[in-house]
């Protein structure tokens, strides 16, 4: 059988660690939905998860007004949003705004797990967040590749980016389950040496399927 394990909202929690901002650390400490969280925050209104939802990834990179308007978002809207979010998580723009004056230098940035980058100093305002928060979600991921028992390796099939795919024998699926979230999911802090603010990673599992689309079949 097919297995699917999903890391939940991870390139959000990258983003949390690297800021520190305590506010939006603390939606993931909680275990609070982040889009209803953002939606309350922007818009007063938790049912609003699906308009949060469609802006926060990019907002997190510094997705702009004008571009968030360009990609269908209405004006008053993205307007909203960018403000109450900037005024509700101050220490995550701070952040932002840090990796870009260091892109905008020429300088390398730390993707939290002492992996070295280089954003195009043209493109520091968008490019500099977006390579640190990926790259960081990257070696998560591959933090818990490596944390898998040995024994499992070999069902591995494919890599998505924040989702592997394992074949399994249908009798072991429930146990290798256990097995495998166990090796995703952990603490930043712990796993960084503290280069980052203690935040979790925490991950799902589909069904069991015959195929990939059997998996995620409603």
């Amino acid at each position: 059988m097919i297995l699917c394990f999903d890391l939940d909202q991870v390139d959000a929690r990258a983003v949390a660690a690297h800021a520190g901002d305590p506010g939006y650390l603390r939606i993931f400490r909680e275990g609070l939905d982040l889009h209803a969280e953002n939606a309350k925050v922007a818009f007063g209104d938790a049912s609003r998860r699906d308009d949060a939802k469609v802006i926060g990834h990019g907002w997190n990179y510094g997705m702009s007004v004008k571009t968030m308007v360009r990609n269908g978002v209405p004006e008053d809207l993205a307007v909203q949003f960018d403000r109450n979010m900037r005024e509700a998580y101050p220490s995550l723009v701070e952040w932002q705004n840090a990796v870009r004056r260091v892109a905008a230098d020429g300088d390398l940035l730390d993707n939290g797990f002492g992996r070295k980058l280089r954003a195009h100093e043209q493109y520091a305002y968008t490019q500099a967040p977006a390579l640190v928060g990926q790259g960081c979600t990257r070696d998560i991921l591959a933090e818990g590749l490596l944390r898998l028992p040995v024994e499992l390796r070999p069902f591995l099939r494919v890599i998505v980016h924040d989702e592997i795919v394992l074949s399994v024998p249908e009798a072991d699926a429930q146990e290798i389950s256990k097995m495998v979230l166990d090796a995703l999911q952990f603490d930043l802090a712990d796993v960084t040496g503290g280069r980052l603010a203690s935040c979790p990673i925490t991950a799902g599992v589909s069904k069991p399927g015959k195929t990939w689309a059997d998996c995620y079949e409603k």
